[in-house]
C-alpha cells in the first residue's frame, strides 16, 4: 500500500481523474484503490487532495477562495451520463494539470520567522547592500504573503497585535532601525558604506536571537479545575502569558493564585514548575 502524502495527492489525483475521463466512471470505482486491487488506500471523499488538505483554502486547488465545485468537478458531479462525465472529468484533468506549474507557497510561521528574516538579511548585507525596498528579495516568491506590507516575516506574525510577543520587541531599537535611517544620506558613497554596516550589524543580531528561538511548550493551569495547552513561546514567562490569554472563564483576579507547570514536548527544550505567586 502506498500512502497518500502532500508530495504524491496531487498526481495521483489527476490519475484518478485522467482514467475517470477516459472511462466515464466514478471515483470510488478506481483501479488504483486497493480495494480495487490497487495500491492506495481509499481516502475521504475518493479524493487525495481532500485527505491531506482538510480544510479548502490549504488545497492548492481552492486557495484563491471557493471550493472544488467551482471548477470542471461541480459540473461533473451533477452529470446525467456517462460522456457529459467524460467531458466534465477532462476539463478537470486539464486544470488539475494547471496547478504543477504553481509553487505550493510556505507560510510563514511562529517557528519559520526568524529563519526567514536572517535568509532575507543574508541577501541584503551580502549581494544588496545598497537596496531599498526588501520587498525586493526574491525569495519572497516561496512565502504566502511575500512578507506583508512591511517585508517582514515578523510583521507578518506581530504587527496586527501592536509588535507584542516580536523576539525583536522593537525593531527600531536595533540595528535595524539605523539600517533605516541611512536612507536620508545624501552622499552616495557614504551612503552605502553606512547602509552595509548597519545591514551586517542587523544580521548579527537576529543570528544572536537563535538562542532565543520559539519552542513549543506544554502549559497546564490548575485552579478549581484543569486546563491545558501547547503554545508557541521565546520563554517560560511567555508561554504562562500565552496560556493565560487562551484560558477561557477564569477570573482576572483569580489568575494570580493559578499554578502554572510548563513541561516540554518533544522539541521543547524546558522542563520547570513555576508558582507565580504575584
Amino acid at each position: 500500500m502506498i500512502k497518500v502524502t502532500k508530495g504524491n495527492a496531487l498526481e495521483i489525483t489527476i490519475d484518478i481523474w485522467t482514467w475517470l475521463a477516459e472511462t466515464g466512471g466514478l471515483k470510488y470505482n478506481w483501479p488504483g484503490w486497493e480495494e480495487n486491487g490497487g495500491l492506495y488506500a481509499s481516502t475521504g471523499a475518493y479524493c487525495p487532495l481532500c485527505t491531506v488538505y482538510p480544510e479548502c483554502h490549504e488545497c492548492p486547488l481552492t486557495k484563491g477562495g471557493g471550493n472544488c465545485y467551482s471548477f470542471a468537478f461541480g459540473n461533473w458531479s451533477t452529470a446525467g451520463n456517462v460522456a457529459t462525465r467524460c467531458k466534465y472529468a477532462a476539463q478537470f484533468v486539464e486544470q488539475l494539470k494547471g496547478l504543477r506549474s504553481k509553487p505550493v507557497l510556505i507560510p510563514i510561521t511562529k517557528e519559520n520567522a526568524l529563519d526567514i528574516a536572517i535568509e532575507l538579511w543574508e541577501w541584503i548585507a551580502g549581494t544588496n547592500p545598497k537596496v531599498e525596498d526588501k520587498g525586493t528579495w526574491p525569495g519572497w516568491d516561496r512565502y504566502e504573503g511575500e512578507g506583508g506590507p512591511f517585508s517582514c516575516p515578523f510583521c507578518v506574525l506581530y504587527y496586527k497585535d501592536s509588535c507584542e510577543g516580536c523576539p525583536l520587541i522593537d525593531c527600531y531599537d536595533t540595528p535595524f532601525g539605523n539600517w533605516e535611517d541611512t536612507g536620508d544620506v545624501d552622499e552616495e558613497e557614504e551612503w552605502d558604506e553606512e547602509r552595509l554596516a548597519a545591514a551586517v550589524k542587523f544580521l548579527e543580531f537576529l543570528r544572536g536571537l537563535e538562542s532565543r528561538v520559539l519552542k513549543k511548550y506544554e502549559v497546564e493551569l490548575h485552579f478549581c479545575g484543569h486546563f491545558s495547552t501547547q503554545v508557541t513561546a521565546i520563554n517560560e514567562d511567555e508561554a504562562v502569558r500565552i496560556a493565560r490569554e487562551e484560558a477561557d472563564g477564569i477570573p482576572e483576579s483569580q489568575l494570580a493564585r493559578q499554578l502554572y507547570f510548563l513541561h516540554p514536548t518533544e522539541d521543547g527544550d524546558y522542563a520547570e514548575e513555576l508558582d507565580d505567586g504575584k
